[in-house]
């Protein structure tokens, strides 16, 4: 039935031809069959070889390719693995970042870092990064985990072989206690903070994101402020450390870095706050603050342009 199917296809091909083309047709009658078949045979082996080395990712284009087959049958032995792997190693401490993933087997054969199986890992912190496999989400395969890294996670390179896509790298955010998600100028997104108290220092840890390309290098400003406003400490540093200026962000990506606030020995116990902002280091100029919730009724005075959190 195929072969009948696929001569249907070449006569309706040669029609078309003859109709709308008749200079080639006429070309291509006056060479010899020896030649018309070659000419067949090599158009078939030049459009095989275009699977090179993904052949498995061959779907009869009669039936509407792998396009359709997506939509109709289980597809994916582990091809494109190895470009979700290698994209993975490429990235800065590549092979120190723990990835799950339902394939694990697969995976782990091209990831130079450590590579657990789904749905283990997730919900505790153990990992940073999750692939999703097409054959794993036509199969349902671990849904609960799935539907978490869909939610949460941020999307950042998919692998797409002849029209399908294949497998999605996302970046997991950290579990951090509190989740502001305010926005600095358009650009970049403080997903999560956590503070600890200890004896004479703050420890704020900061969670971003980039939301679009960042051409400029932005400075992080805390202050600690007092009931009355009184700035207490502060502190001018990068967002994500020195090695990581935002210039270098890849969008998507968390950004994950964990900032030492001194604090006064003789500061007095009571209820202490946290102004937190971005700004250009050249100007001065903050960035504006958007989609954060307005601060509580009891909050101090602050300056504009600041995400105002409740400290420890």
């Amino acid at each position: 039935a195929l072969v009948i199917l696929a001569a249907t296809g070449w006569i309706a091909a040669a029609r078309w031809l003859a109709q709308h083309r008749p200079a080639w047709a006429a070309r291509l009658h006056a060479l010899p069959a020896a030649v018309r078949w070659g000419l067949v045979v090599g158009g078939l082996t030049l459009h095989t070889l275009s699977y090179h080395p993904h052949y498995l990712a061959y779907y009869n284009p009669l039936f509407g390719g792998g396009q359709v087959a997506a939509r109709l049958i289980p597809i994916g032995w582990g091809e494109g693995l190895e470009q979700a792997a290698a994209y993975l190693n490429s990235l800065p401490d590549g092979c120190q970042h723990a990835t799950a993933t339902w394939f694990n087997p697969v995976l782990s054969a091209f990831a130079c870092g450590p590579v657990i199986r789904l749905p283990e890992p997730l919900g505790l912190g153990r990992v940073e990064y999750a692939v999703l496999y097409i054959d794993q989400l036509q199969r349902a395969n671990a849904p609960n985990a799935t539907a978490l890294i869909q939610q949460q996670g941020s999307a950042v390179y998919t692998v797409t072989l002849h029209g399908i896509p294949y497998a999605t790298v996302y970046h997991l955010p950290q579990p951090l206690a509190q989740q502001p998600d305010a926005i600095f100028g358009g650009q970049i997104r403080l997903q999560g903070v956590e503070l600890v108290r200890m004896s004479d220092a703050l420890s704020l840890t900061t969670q971003w994101q980039a939301l679009t390309p960042i051409a400029q290098d932005f400075s992080l400003f805390v202050h600690v402020l007092d009931a009355q406003g009184n700035r207490v400490s502060q502190i001018d540093v990068p967002p994500a450390g020195p090695d990581r200026p935002t210039s270098m962000w890849p969008t998507g990506h968390f950004q994950y870095w964990r900032h030492p606030l001194p604090l006064p020995p003789d500061l007095d116990p009571g209820a202490y706050w946290l102004a937190i902002g971005l700004y250009d280091p050249a100007t001065f100029a903050r960035l504006p603050v958007a989609g954060a919730s307005p601060p509580a009724p009891d909050a101090p005075p602050h300056d504009a342009d600041v995400l105002l959190l409740r400290g420890e």
